[in-house]
């Protein structure tokens, strides 16, 4: 019986990862990682992109262009899609994680910023799940944001002076 269980399991893990392997949706990968790697080479040969700048590159291009890419072929009303996928994507946030990646703490501040987000972080979601403890989670959330507001004015505050 558990011969039959573990080879029943293993089938529905086969057929789940199969379609992945599909020429269809290969193929589309790879022209958009052949499309990114241009513009990486292109941006290089003008010295706006240096080696530094690959692990940004592979978490956009996995986290946002290969998602924005599929997401095109989800949209029915082609009209205004590109107005639309701009507009849903582009935010301030953007432009915050640009501002607070750009310029670092100094490494014992980052030493205790870290876990001092992440407790506050973990906190918030934690008291967020109960109503009873809803004013503890206002107190994580507000904290969680003027920590935040605090980086990024740091970060403006070095754009400015530099």
């Amino acid at each position: 019986m558990a011969d039959s269980i573990y080879h029943a399991e293993k089938k529905s893990v086969t057929d789940i990862f199969k379609p992945l392997l599909e020429v269809k949706v290969i193929l589309p990968i790879l022209l958009s990682a052949v499309y990114a790697s241009g513009i990486i080479y292109l941006l290089k040969i003008v010295s706006l992109w240096n080696e530094r700048l690959l692990k940004d590159s592979v978490f956009w291009f996995l986290f946002i262009g290969l998602p924005l890419f599929f997401k095109f072929a989800t949209y029915e009303n082609q009209i205004g899609i590109f107005k639309k996928v701009f507009f849903e994507n582009f935010k301030l946030i953007l432009i915050a994680e640009f501002l607070i990646n750009f310029y670092t703490f100094p490494l014992l501040v980052e030493l205790v910023l870290i876990p001092f987000l992440s407790f506050i972080t973990i906190s918030e979601i934690i008291t967020d799940q109960k109503e009873k403890y809803q004013s503890a989670a206002n107190f994580f959330r507000n904290l969680n944001a003027l920590v935040g507001l605090s980086i990024l004015t740091y970060a403006l505050y070095k754009v400015i002076e530099n």
